[in-house]
């Protein structure tokens, strides 16, 4: 029996920037200009800076160093990873001056408060993609003499430049990071211009800008063959859920094969012989390269012995034991209560574990979404949540008959309309 206990990282923890602290390591001119208390990233976009809306309590609290310890030992986490919060803009920046200095001040900022602290913070720093080759400059100081783990970069790209990252202006960073064999971690938090600029309420720019980038750049560099280019980068597409990257495999393995490339210059990615884009990308996920962030839940239920019908026979016994696993959206109401309503849904998987006397000799696994609402209660950092949800199960000709064939169709009588197929 395998005793090891294993360890638990926070792979995407934001930080609460001290703008003043920030500024007083950028060079005396901007102090001058512009002072220390003003924040020195401009803003996200008009969605965030134009809109009301409210979030649970606690929300983007300035805890600092010794709050995200507390925090740490609260929940038992083992090191965490942390990221810019307002620096989520900083693809923004339109200076190129403005952004050499402002990256240079944050990375400074960050080693000195955090990571020169405690061997259990690391993080991902801002690099100035808006001079590639500056960027590379301090890529290399970051990891070569701060020790961070890697850089972030936004998920809309630039402002005024390329969108995507896979194309190859930005290269040269891939470049330098494949020598250093760091990461590269891809983060939204700019949600204008991807047709969501006059959608309101606000929940839904969240709910699709984080996704919505993250599948634009997953595309570009996976299309532009940056993962053969540079192996030895591990890139991470971060705070966007798992549902769009399967999404993106469904799409890009139909559209691949539907659309073939004229690539007399070989730019783009190349298959391995018989290699699918599936494979593709499931190789170089296995391989360690390609981490998406993942929030989700699990839950279980132990069979109980009961009488059960099965067509015309009835049996009486125990039924199986349940897994049920998900990933799913929340979206709660903006009543600045302790009490919070809120909807939610997603997909996920439901596996019966084998029963002896119900046709089930091995477990079987079924594709599952669930939507419902429910409510949170909040004391402080910790609370309760009860919700009901409605779940649908994929269907399956072979299911056992302990769980009965999800789709039975019949012939259409004279008369009478078309109708989809019943379930029970």
């Amino acid at each position: 029996m395998n005793n090891k206990k294993h360890k638990i990282i926070d792979g995407d923890g934001h930080v609460v920037e001290d703008h003043g602290a920030i500024a007083a390591r950028m060079p005396q001119q901007y102090r001058d200009r512009f002072g220390s208390s003003r924040s020195p990233y401009p803003p996200n976009d008009h969605l965030h800076a134009a809109n009301a809306h409210f979030l649970p309590p606690g929300a983007f609290a300035k805890v600092g160093r010794e709050g995200w310890v507390d925090f740490m030992e609260d929940v038992g986490l083992a090191s965490a990873v942390l990221y810019p919060t307002n620096g989520l803009s900083f693809g923004r920046v339109v200076s190129l001056d403005w952004a050499i200095e402002l990256a240079h001040a944050y990375n400074d900022w960050m080693h000195d408060e955090y990571l020169s602290r405690s061997s259990r913070f690391q993080a991902l720093g801002l690099i100035p993609l808006q001079e590639p080759a500056e960027a590379v400059k301090e890529l290399r100081r970051i990891i070569k003499d701060l020790g961070f783990c890697g850089a972030m970069l936004p998920s809309t790209g630039v402002m005024g430049a390329q969108n995507h990252l896979g194309d190859d202006r930005y290269w040269p960073i891939y470049e330098e990071a494949d020598r250093l064999e760091c990461c590269i971690g891809i983060h939204g938090g700019v949600h204008d211009h991807m047709g969501l600029d006059d959608m309101t309420p606000y929940a839904p720019v969240n709910a699709l800008g984080h996704p919505f980038g993250q599948m634009v750049n997953f595309a570009g560099i996976l299309f532009n063959g940056v993962f053969d280019k540079y192996p030895k980068v591990r890139f991470g597409f971060m705070e966007a859920g798992a549902g769009w990257f399967v999404n993106c495999i469904e799409r890009f393995e139909r559209a691949w094969n539907s659309h073939v490339q004229y690539d007399p210059r070989g730019r783009f990615l190349k298959l391995r012989e018989n290699e699918s884009i599936t494979d593709y990308i499931k190789r170089h996920v296995d391989e360690g390269r390609i981490y998406v962030g993942v929030e989700g839940e699990v839950s279980s239920s132990i069979g109980v012995s009961q009488t059960l019908d099965i067509g015309s026979a009835t049996f009486d016994g125990r039924s199986p034991d349940l897994l049920n696993y998900s990933g799913n959206l929340v979206i709660s109401a903006p009543n600045r209560s302790s009490v919070v309503p809120y909807l939610t849904g997603g997909v996920g998987g439901l596996t019966m574990l084998s029963r002896d006397g119900l046709a089930l000799g091995d477990s079987e696994t079924y594709l599952t979404g669930n939507a419902g609402g429910g409510v949170s209660w909040y004391a402080g950092r910790w609370g309760l949540r009860a919700d009901y949800r409605f779940i649908a199960v994929q269907s399956k000709d072979d299911a056992p008959a302990f769980f009965c064939r999800f789709f039975r169709c019949r012939p259409r009588r004279a008369g009478e309309s078309a109708r989809s197929p019943t379930s029970r």
